[in-house]
């Protein structure tokens, strides 16, 4: 912390209770001790929650009255410094309500193909605090250089390369708000614009390396089918030879009536604890039986009449119809 350019350092970062709550040391000469050196550094942890509670005002403030889904996806981007990737999310955005999407809305939270992130905490200010957090927490060293301003693709290998530093876990990108797929890290908000266009070229059929997704990233073919397996394309090679992608099917897609009917089966089944259990398994045995006949077995609803001493009509002696005498 330097308040011009000709003041020392006051204090270094370290890693905190949490990623979000970093501790500050005070690097203060020795003559400063007893109650002024106490004073300082209880300026400086001030000035240091301040700090981050305005830059990521939008992380640190999720919204109330979330219930179930959502409630989970609002702590998930607030641990992971507002994005959450797709393969993370364990299909929490499908369950969300309606209500609970309004509440997301509102405090900037986006749920799109690529996961979920908060277009406000993407912003270079933001976006280098998060950096800076994620790294000390984790224990980087030195801290690796965030994405220059403005920059919504770019070659992890030359980044690297040009900020001297080694490659930074999953996480560091994702605080920075990208998604790495092979050499070619993706902004969040870009990734998603890539999704939706992929997704309307998917409709006339396998998707080409279209050059209007290349431009938008600014990348190779190669990168390019990266960034698209990522997305859930798989590619295939056509009789003319050249390279598509198809969009893979979702397991939830083919699962799911198998779960509603065995659901259905499972609530339409009598417990056997159920005093009706016994009633069910004679309509069963009847249903099953070789020469029963559609609407005679017991529980059709065809019986006889009942006469006003509860017998059923035609009945004698309390035996079955159709049972032989002794």
């Amino acid at each position: 912390w330097q308040e011009d350019d000709h003041a020392a350092p006051a204090g270094q970062l370290v890693a905190g209770s949490a990623v979000l709550r970093p501790g500050i040391r005070l690097l203060a000469h020795e003559a400063l001790d007893g109650p002024a050196r106490e004073r300082a550094a209880a300026r400086l942890a001030a000035w240091l929650e301040g700090h981050v509670a305005q830059v990521l005002a939008p992380l640190l403030r999720l919204p109330d009255g979330l219930t179930g889904p959502a409630r989970g996806l609002a702590f998930r981007l607030s641990e992971r410094l507002g994005t959450v990737p797709r393969s993370e999310m364990q299909d929490l955005s499908r369950d969300i309500g309606r209500d609970d999407r309004r509440l997301l809305r509102r405090q900037g939270i986006r749920i799109g193909e690529s996961g979920a992130f908060m277009p406000q905490l993407l912003k270079p200010a933001p976006m280098q605090l998060k950096c800076c957090l994620f790294a000390i927490h984790a224990g980087l060293a030195p801290l690796p250089a965030p994405p220059r301003p403005g920059l919504t693709s770019l070659s992890v290998r030359e980044h690297l390369a040009a900020s001297g530093t080694e490659a930074p876990p999953e996480g560091w990108w994702l605080a920075a708000g990208f998604m790495v797929f092979g050499d070619r890290a993706v902004r969040f908000d870009m990734l998603d614009r890539v999704a939706d266009a992929t997704r309307a070229l998917a409709r006339e059929g396998p998707v080409p390396a279209d050059p209007g997704l290349m431009s938008l990233m600014g990348c190779s073919p190669e990168d390019l089918g990266h960034v698209l397996s990522g997305l859930g394309y798989k590619p295939t090679r056509g009789e003319d030879g050249q390279l598509r992608y198809q969009r893979r099917h979702k397991r939830g897609k083919t699962e799911a009536p198998r779960r509603r009917k065995a659901e259905e089966k499972r609530h339409q089944a009598v417990h056997a604890a159920s005093p009706f259990a016994p009633l069910q398994q004679l309509v069963l045995a009847g249903q099953r039986a070789p020469g029963a006949k559609r609407g005679t077995g017991p529980g059709s609803g065809t019986a006889g009449k009942a006469d006003p001493k509860g017998a059923p009509k035609g009945a004698s002696g309390g035996r079955r119809r159709g049972r032989p005498r002794q």
